[in-house]
């Protein structure tokens, strides 16, 4: 009884250690006798420091090493606390399996427990969370609603993303073959009439509103413009339209002078009709004088000059002038004279043909130290011609390529496999013989020749 009950103080409290085994040599007090002896015997003066008697060594989960200043002994006790519990922790997860996700998990600390599990770093617990999980689906204590089932949008995700998922190198986020499977199991029972493969989330698109394009106004063109060219923007406008009415009165003024100067009658009329009728008679009387279009503005900081407009009429036909000056050159005789420079060169280059430069030769010592053009030729690359592999033998070592391009025997070929994370060099080949568009090749190296598959891009130089 004694012995049962020290075995299941030291397995109820593994943590505590263990105390020395009392011995009836040690009840007597020997080995502490000893060991005091040689304490004080061994290494008295110092000069043996490396025979005195070393401390025990201590359990790896020792609570003493959890406070350790040096980072390894604390690690390595922390991890091997956490290992020690993987008997507790499945213990706990098939409690919480056979409990289910019903009236317990109302605030989802069974299910937070559950997803806790699958990510521990001991692979037993991350199994036993995932099968207790496919428990929980097919528990037979409510079998037709359901209600202890643990199969949330939370835990279906995680176990499609240990199933199917991989990180950005292309490897399993799951590392365990055996738990991906189980994971696999566990999804299909959660949802049993769903198509195999990663759960995938639709992301809503996301609509931007159009930004709306406001008009530039350009000082002077609007109605509201501060400061207006003159003829180019609504206040200069009206601008230019009291000046012309201006002009209009002026000259009205000058009209009524003249009529009673020559002492003609004159009328009432409506102002309306005399402003428009004066206004066209000064428009006529622009057109046959010079015009001078503003004056002087300080604009912007810059001085706008006066620009004087000068009226042209057409005086005379262009094309009936051009044709008499035709006419009158081809009735002028031309008189030609044989003491002309001219004339004699052209004749002497008609009827006698150019001189050519006499060659000058060289003597021969000065033609071999005359120096000479280094040609340096010019490397072309070569054509690379791409292929596929459609077939391997392992036992003879030989390659099938197929490719549309012509290719000469004993070229050298480099094969290139297709992986997640790109495309690497796997091999390298020789080509042997020749068919058409068909190549047979060896493999230069064993390594190599294992990794080729038909379907891999081959190029040949």
């Amino acid at each position: 009884m004694a012995t049962l009950a020290i075995s299941t103080a030291s397995s109820g409290h593994a943590q505590v250690p263990a105390a020395p085994q009392s011995t009836i040599w040690r009840f007597m007090g020997i080995p502490q006798g000893l060991q005091k002896i040689r304490d004080v015997t061994i290494n008295r003066r110092g000069n043996h420091p490396n025979l005195e008697r070393k401390p025990p060594l201590k359990r790896i989960g020792d609570p003493a090493n959890l406070e350790s200043t040096n980072p390894a002994i604390k690690a390595a006790a922390e991890i091997k606390v956490a290992e020690d519990m993987k008997a507790q922790k499945i213990k706990a997860i098939k409690f919480l399996a056979k409990m289910g996700c019903g009236c317990y998990d109302k605030e989802g600390k069974i299910t937070d427990a559950l997803i806790a599990a699958m990510d521990d770093c001991t692979p037993d617990v991350r199994l036993a969370a995932i099968e207790a999980i496919g428990t929980t689906a097919s528990g037979e204590c409510c079998s037709k609603c359901g209600s202890t089932s643990c199969c949330s949008e939370k835990v279906t995700k995680r176990l499609s993303e240990i199933a199917y998922e991989r990180d950005d190198s292309g490897c399993h986020l799951e590392p365990s073959a055996e738990i991906r499977k189980a994971a696999a199991d566990a999804l299909c029972i959660c949802c049993p009439n769903r198509a195999t493969g990663p759960i995938e989330e639709d992301v809503p698109e996301e609509t931007l509103p159009e930004p709306t394009k406001e008009p530039e106004t350009i000082s002077g063109e609007g109605e509201t413009g501060g400061e207006a060219i003159q003829g180019e923007g609504g206040e200069a406008a009206g601008n230019s339209a009291e000046s012309v009415e201006d002009n209009a009165d002026a000259d009205s003024e000058e009209e009524k002078k003249k009529k009673n100067a020559a002492g003609d009658d004159t009328t009432v009329i409506d102002t309306a009709t005399e402003v428009q009728n004066l206004t066209l008679f000064q428009a006529a009387k622009i057109e046959t004088s010079d015009v001078e279009v503003g004056s002087v503005k300080m604009i912007g900081g810059m001085a706008i000059q006066p620009v004087t407009i000068s009226p042209v009429t057409a005086t005379e036909d262009f094309d009936a002038v051009a044709a008499a000056a035709t006419v009158d050159q081809a009735s002028t005789p031309i008189s030609i004279s044989l003491s002309d420079e001219v004339f004699g060169s052209a004749l002497i280059d008609e009827t006698e043909p150019a001189a050519l430069p006499a060659p000058i030769a060289l003597p021969i010592h000065e033609a071999n130290a005359a120096p000479k053009q280094s040609f340096v030729p010019k490397t072309v690359p070569q054509k690379q011609v791409v292929a596929t592999v459609i077939g391997v033998d392992q036992r003879t070592g030989r390659v099938i390529l197929r490719s549309g391009q012509a290719m000469r025997p004993d070229a050298s070929v480099t094969v290139y496999h297709q992986y997640l994370t790109g495309e690497r060099l796997i091999a390298h080949l020789l080509i042997k013989s020749v068919n058409g568009n068909v190549w047979v090749a060896v493999a230069t190296d064993e390594v190599g020749l294992i990794k080729i598959e038909a379907g891999d891009r081959a190029v040949c130089f």
